[in-house]
């Protein structure tokens, strides 16, 4: 499965926490849950029928804006970092049941980039179709 969310990302993540000093709790911030809204919203027409059960192979491509002197695919070393995106972005796939649980992901390759077309690619492979494509093709000798 694979499929782009054309969309401005978001920058806030779920690293973004706040305190409350009465109850000392804490929660997400205004702008993370903002982005967990958006991040919802694009992907709700992309649920598969059935959660994933299988180990998963993901690539996520975060495409943002291009500012400044910067060309277009070229890599976007700001502020968020990558690995909050991911969490955030995968918690949401999870909630909104593409798979029972993030821990099923066991391969994922990520960058972030300037883009013309900003947005987010996701392409999710189960190991077994990665066995069956790796199987099918010929290898050259």
């Amino acid at each position: 499965m694979s499929f782009f969310l054309p969309m401005i990302p978001p920058k806030a993540t779920a690293q973004e926490k706040q305190i409350n000093w009465k109850t000392h709790q804490l929660y997400l911030s205004p702008a993370a849950k903002d982005a967990r809204a958006k991040l919802r919203a694009h992907l709700a027409n992309h649920v598969p029928p059935a959660p994933i059960s299988n180990s998963i192979a993901m690539e996520i491509g975060w495409s943002f804006p291009i500012s400044g002197n910067h060309k277009d695919i070229e890599p976007y070393a700001q502020k968020p970092d990558l690995d909050n995106l991911n969490k955030a972005l995968l918690d949401v796939m999870q909630e909104l049941q593409f798979f029972n649980d993030d821990k099923q992901v066991a391969l994922l390759t990520t960058y972030k980039q300037y883009s013309e077309d900003p947005g987010i690619f996701i392409q999710i492979f189960t190991f077994e179709e990665v066995n069956k494509y790796e199987s099918d093709s010929e290898v050259p000798e």
